[in-house]
């Protein structure tokens, strides 16, 4: 097949209700946006890689989803529409795609550089090529250089006997209950020999010899009606204001209010090294704990407005290196 970045079919075209956030004016120029997709440096298309010639198989849209996403784990709840977990998919990809591109630039990987890795796929350093940022809001924290309080080494107690048991320890300090449990079916799953086609990509694109990045994402519905922010203060013995805090009281209900996008996703960034040889890295079992494991966490909001506006030029920017990059994973 040729390498051209022809346009491939998504994931359903089951339609999805148009959402325009009218009079939303925070949203970067729509122009500025679809100039960054065209000119935002890609890898080359791999015409060896799995599933350029035939499309994965695909399953029914009325379940949880499961994808392996280049050196990503997505995990997308059954009450997101095709259309938004589409989005979600092809955003993530772009972004990953970009960041290795530039670690090609500076001679490096996304395995033996994960900070500036992570730097550049949340927000690259000019405004003109950001690349998460331009289609998600970022509401909570990113592990990077210039956050690197944010980025942390994980405690030796929260090692566990293998890679993905130590995930579900990690990612069960930030994701509620619900997220964690479909990541977990997502993680079960890809111990079955139907979806060992996914975990192999999966792990050639997260880890080499001794050193591993890679995201496990969970995409619910969000069920923030609207945010009501108070002042409160701490009163010492003396009567005198110790210190001011915001409080932050969420109240759930029916989509709307201030609520920008019904759909949210938790996020793990996860990466560790060590000097022993890493094999079928998911579930890979060390011999000894000579190694340093580091996480950070985000939630991240998609911005439907703009992806109904650049999704077109997204996709056919991607190309085929959807099929190739994306694997469904049998959740049965």
């Amino acid at each position: 097949m040729s390498n051209s970045e022809s346009t491939p079919a998504v994931t359903s075209d089951v339609p999805e209700p148009i959402d325009t956030d009218e009079g939303d004016t925070t949203d970067p120029s729509i122009d500025d946006i679809l100039k960054a997709i065209k000119e935002i440096e890609l890898p080359p298309l791999s015409p060896d890689e799995p599933g350029e010639d035939e499309p994965p198989p695909q399953f029914p849209d009325n379940f949880d989803k499961g994808f392996t996403n280049c050196g990503s784990l997505q995990s997308l709840s059954r009450e997101i529409p095709a259309q938004s977990k589409d989005d979600a998919l092809h955003w993530t990809l772009f972004g990953q795609l970009a960041a290795d591109a530039d670690c090609i630039n500076r001679r490096t990987t996304r395995q033996n550089d994960p900070v500036g890795w992570y730097n550049f796929y949340m927000q690259a350093p000019s405004t003109s090529t950001r690349v998460l940022g331009l289609i998600t809001q970022l509401t909570q924290s990113y592990p990077g250089a210039d956050r690197s309080s944010e980025r942390v080494q994980i405690l030796e107690s929260q090692i566990k006997a293998t890679v993905d048991l130590t995930v579900l320890e990690i990612l069960s300090l930030f994701l509620s209950g619900p997220q964690l449990a479909k990541v977990r079916v997502v993680v079960e799953a890809l111990k079955k020999q139907a979806n060992q086609q996914s975990l192999t990509l999966f792990n050639q694109k997260a880890a080499n010899a001794s050193n591993a990045n890679f995201q496990v994402k969970s995409m619910t519905a969000n069920i923030t009606h609207r945010t009501l922010t108070t002042r409160s203060a701490t009163q010492v013995s003396d009567g005198s204001v110790d210190r001011q805090s915001n409080l932050t009281i969420r109240k759930s209900g029916n989509f709307g209010g201030s609520c920008r996008s019904p759909f949210s996703t938790g996020a793990g960034y996860l990466d560790f090294n060590t000097r022993q040889s890493i094999t079928r890295m998911l579930f890979w079992r060390w011999t000894n704990r000579d190694i340093v494991f580091h996480r950070g966490d985000d939630t991240l909001t998609l911005s439907r407005s703009i992806a109904n506006r650049v999704r077109a030029e997204l996709v056919r920017r991607l190309g085929n290196r959807i099929q190739q990059n994306i694997r469904e994973i049998n959740l049965a």
